[in-house]
């Protein structure tokens, strides 16, 4: 087993351990449909048929994770905030600041390295595990 299909399996099953929740940001949810639907037409999926296919598919992503939200003021500071090169990753921290979420875990750590962690933990999926168990 790959290292990335053994971290998400991990995690996963601490969450489920640990009756935790998983956030994602609904941005994070559009890039995997997008990405769901690129997997299914490279396996010869078409309309109607990969249509369906990439709705089984996301709700069962919706009954691993809860979709979270931010709002304008948040949109403004992760526009402006100049710990990030990224304004992806400024979005994310928004995000999960804006939802009062615990931690980012990402594989990307150098992305958040200028962000305040006295506010949220951003961690490797390995170090967050380690930290949990």
């Amino acid at each position: 087993m790959n290292d990335l299909k053994r971290l998400s399996n991990d995690l996963l099953d601490l969450l489920e351990e640990k009756n935790s929740s998983l956030f994602i940001s609904s941005s994070s949810f559009c890039t995997i449909a997008y990405y769901v639907e690129m997997m299914l037409k490279g396996m010869g999926f078409h309309k109607p048929e990969k249509t369906l296919k990439t709705r089984q598919i996301l709700n069962v992503v919706l009954e691993i994770v809860k979709v979270v939200e931010t709002n304008h003021v948040r949109t403004i500071l992760a526009t402006n905030d100049l710990a990030f090169s990224d304004f992806e990753d400024s979005m994310q921290y928004q995000c999960a600041l804006n939802n009062n979420c615990d931690a980012i875990v990402t594989f990307n750590q150098s992305d958040y390295k200028y962000a305040d962690q006295t506010l949220i933990n951003v961690s490797s999926p390995d170090e967050f595990l380690k930290a949990a168990l």
